[in-house]
């Protein structure tokens, strides 16, 4: 082969592999629009109405959930476990003080769904079941208890509220040893009797 017929083979790659890149491109790009463009009149193609970010949010989420679910369960095969109890955490006091830190939720429960703020509560997820949300609502004296859920991804979960963090044991799965727990633990009673907390193959989603 000729030095000549090398640089032109390299080039019919670099074209093809070109071309390959810009159809992936405009795929994805044609695929966002027709999401963000449902409502929209084909006529003329302007929207009808101007979405909210909540609508917005609304349309993407499935396939973000679809995601996720993907991920974790090929964590749950790794780690041969059936359930994926996922930790929002617990708040941490000041040393020497009766106030708290601001409360930051775990990463691995906010890429679920966005309560970025709202502690001791778990996400249940089970393959092939609707996950379940425990959600912690205290009956405060002091200060006002969070909302209770709502939003454009609150279809997709089982939401059952609880009023103390210990009453979240009766929503997990019983089949403790077939769980894996995700999230940061400060005191043993917040892994509810989950041994296996935070295996690296089920972190690693």
């Amino acid at each position: 082969m000729t030095p000549q017929s090398l640089r032109k083979n390299r080039h019919d790659a670099r074209s093809r592999n070109e071309k390959v890149a810009n159809a992936g491109t405009e795929f994805a790009r044609v695929r966002l629009l027709g999401v963000l463009s449902r409502g929209m009149d084909s006529s003329n193609a302007k929207p009808r109405a101007a979405w909210s970010p909540e609508e917005t949010l609304g349309a993407l989420y499935p396939d973000h959930l679809e995601t996720m679910v993907a991920r974790h369960n090929r964590a749950l095969e790794r780690a041969g476990a059936s359930h994926a109890v996922i930790f929002s955490g617990a708040p941490r006091t000041k040393f020497l003080d009766d106030n708290d830190y601001a409360f930051q939720a775990n990463p691995h429960f906010v890429s679920w769904l966005p309560l970025v703020a709202h502690p001791n509560c778990y996400i249940v997820y089970t393959p092939g079941e609707k996950p379940i949300l425990v959600f912690c609502q205290p009956q405060d004296y002091w200060h006002a208890p969070p909302g209770t859920p709502e939003g454009y991804w609150t279809d997709w979960f089982d939401i059952r509220i609880v009023h103390r963090p210990e009453d979240a044991a009766a929503h997990l799965p019983e089949a403790s040893d077939r769980s894996v727990l995700i999230g940061e633990i400060s005191i043993p009673s917040q892994a509810m009797g989950i041994e296996r907390i935070n295996p690296r193959t089920a972190i690693n989603v």
